[in-house]
């Protein structure tokens, strides 16, 4: 039956005329009046699927049209439009170009769950580091690979918060959570709670990730400095004992105090 709408890309003189194309303004067109067929040969398509453009790039690509398939399916520009409008088609990309990060970018672009068909590490990464929220859908073993990891939560902080204990001790891993959030600072380890590259990242991201700053940080000289110039309205709790006779630390106060129109004295209760 599919072989009497060959005519529509086929004659006598070239049985295949776009086969060895690279022109690409052929390919929609030739994808479009492959589909046509489809559409109005319903006995070909089960009837709960007969609008669904999966199933029938599914049937063009893998179970009718070998020709079409055999001639077009190694071109780069044909794989990326069918993946540009139906993501989860990747699965029928020749393995080569599942390879291809731009390929599964455009394919996860339009649809998430076409990153479990992309083949390979780097490409996956390229898919996780564009949108985050793949990783839970890649293969478990690269669920635990740190680079992964880390390209995630580039894009998708909140991904920290659902890691092992063990990887939330991690610097790397910490340092690119607080950095997309610094509020994600509130699930790090308490170790690096105390870490003045973590606590740094986190409240130059966002400052009101200082309230989960870790005790022994909270009155270092260097995080306060940076909250105040960070935070026009930001006065120190109270002066650290250590810091009271800090030249620098003090006058940083005293200015402080005088753009809230208030005094030192009255401020600190001295």
């Amino acid at each position: 039956m599919f072989n009497a709408t060959v005519s529509i890309c086929q004659d006598q003189d070239n049985p295949i005329p776009y086969a060895n194309t690279t022109n690409f303004k052929w390919y929609p067109e030739i994808f479009s009046q492959i589909l046509c067929f489809f559409h109005t040969a319903p006995k070909l398509i089960p009837k709960q699927h007969r609008d669904n453009s999966y199933a029938v790039l599914k049937l063009i690509l893998a179970e009718r049209g070998q020709w079409f398939y055999d001639s077009i399916h190694d071109s780069f520009h044909f794989a990326k439009y069918v993946v540009t409008r139906n993501g989860l088609a990747l699965e029928y990309v020749p393995n080569a170009l599942r390879m291809n990060k731009e390929i599964v970018r455009a394919a996860v672009k339009q649809n998430r769950d076409a990153v479990k068909f992309a083949l390979g590490k780097e490409t996956v990464l390229a898919a996780v580091g564009q949108d985050g929220q793949c990783y839970h859908i890649i293969n478990n073993s690269l669920q635990r690979d740190k680079q992964i990891i880390v390209a995630a939560l580039r894009t998708y902080p909140n991904l920290f918060m659902d890691l092992s204990d063990e990887l939330k001790d991690d610097k790397d891993v910490a340092m690119a959570a607080v950095k997309s959030s610094g509020v994600q600072l509130l699930y790090v380890s308490q170790r690096l709670k105390n870490d003045i590259d973590v606590i740094m990242a986190a409240i130059f991201q966002n400052v009101t990730a200082r309230v989960y700053i870790g005790y022994s940080m909270r009155e270092n000289k260097e995080v306060l400095l940076t909250l105040m110039k960070l935070d026009t309205n930001y006065l120190p709790p109270k002066i650290p004992t250590q810091l009271q006779i800090d030249e620098e630390f003090m006058n940083a106060v005293l200015q402080r105090c005088k753009s809230k129109g208030v005094t030192m004295s009255s401020y600190y209760n001295d």
